[in-house]
């Protein structure tokens, strides 16, 4: 691992799920979180669920729970304030006291969502309104820093960190049930919630074209999801002998199980920057995923939503993609850090 520059600040006040659950930004935050601890610096993880329980229930609380970190603790642009938002109208509902108590901090965002588009361009105003009281936006994909471009953002306060740090080598089990994989036939691997957004559906076409001596099919869901569609989905995969539908594996057990299988299968219909899709293809597996948005170069892609198409990529030549590190991404939030403590020192 190159050496990674040690910024000048003490602490990270991190808002971001953590797992469990195990989606895409709460497992990046963990790792971020890991990472940073490895480098020296002090890291409070706070959920954004409960700080917004407190603001809107018991708003009278939430000076004493940021006291220290309200009023200068430390000189200005020594603490860093950084919010991985998933669902930007969560963290609306707490952005006004949020700012205040951190206005002597450094303050950085991570856009992970894959809706951020479309819900940015039906609400321009408060979206950037919102994105303007931090010092550096972190993107995960470049359609996202182009459109804040648009929005009269400074080039310098835009940046891109696919939201993919490698995880810690460990030694995790396999789920129970799991099987050896067999050399005459593909596993293919899935993930995600159970909710309309990533189209299950695509893959009834590749059981219906495909011999199950040929495919197998792993989904790996976790968090809630949508019953309704649950319940129209999974009976339909469930009839399946060469389907297995694995829940709320652990981060270190979804590892395990890309690692034992031959291809991972993004079916999403939107998508910020799919850390399993990268993951996937850290463990030297080929990746097959829909064309909803720009991919890693590695990753064959499919038409969205068209399981034929789906399946006559699975049948032709499957790349061995380039495994890459992860560090780079790392080093993208340092120099935002950096960057975001000088803006604060300068504006104090």
């Amino acid at each position: 691992m190159p050496d990674l520059e040690r910024p000048q600040f003490d602490q990270v006040l991190m808002l971001s799920s953590l797992p469990p659950p195990q989606g895409g930004n709460a497992v990046h935050a963990e790792r971020l979180t890991l990472a940073l601890g490895d480098l020296g610096i002090e890291v409070d993880n706070w959920q954004p669920v409960e700080l917004k329980r407190v603001v809107k229930k018991t708003p009278w609380r939430l000076p004493n729970l940021l006291a220290r970190y309200h009023g200068g603790r430390r000189p200005p642009g020594r603490e860093i304030f950084h919010v991985h938002a998933s669902a930007l109208a969560q963290y609306a509902a707490i952005s006004r006291p949020m700012r205040w108590y951190t206005r002597q901090m450094a303050r950085v965002i991570t856009i992970h969502s894959g809706s951020f588009l479309k819900a940015a361009t039906a609400r321009t105003h408060r979206v950037v309104g919102i994105l303007r009281d931090f010092h550096v936006v972190i993107c995960v994909n470049e359609a996202q820093r182009d459109w804040l471009l648009t929005q009269g953002f400074e080039p310098e306060r835009v940046c891109v960190a696919p939201a993919f740090l490698r995880p810690k080598p460990v030694q995790a089990a396999l789920p129970e049930g799991w099987l050896p994989r067999r050399t005459d036939r593909r596993r293919l691997i899935t993930s995600g919630s159970m909710t309309p957004i990533y189209d299950y559906g695509v893959l009834l076409d590749t059981l219906r074209l495909t011999s199950p001596e040929q495919v197998e099919i792993v989904l790996a869901i976790y968090n809630e999801g949508d019953d309704a569609y649950e319940a129209e989905i999974i009976p339909q995969l469930a009839r399946h002998d060469n389907v297995t539908i694995y829940r709320d594996q652990s981060a270190d057990v979804f590892q395990a199980m890309l690692a034992d299988s031959d291809v991972y299968v993004r079916t999403s219909t939107t998508d910020g920057d799919a850390v399993a899709v990268r993951e996937a293809l850290s463990h030297g597996l080929a990746v097959v995923a829909t064309d909803c948005v720009v991919r890693p170069s590695a990753c064959v892609l499919f038409s969205t939503s068209d399981g034929q198409d789906l399946h006559r990529r699975l049948c032709g030549a499957l790349p061995s993609p380039e495994v890459s590190p992860g560090d780079e991404n790392l080093q993208v939030i340092l120099n935002a850090y950096s960057l975001a403590a000088e803006l604060v020192k300068r504006d104090s």
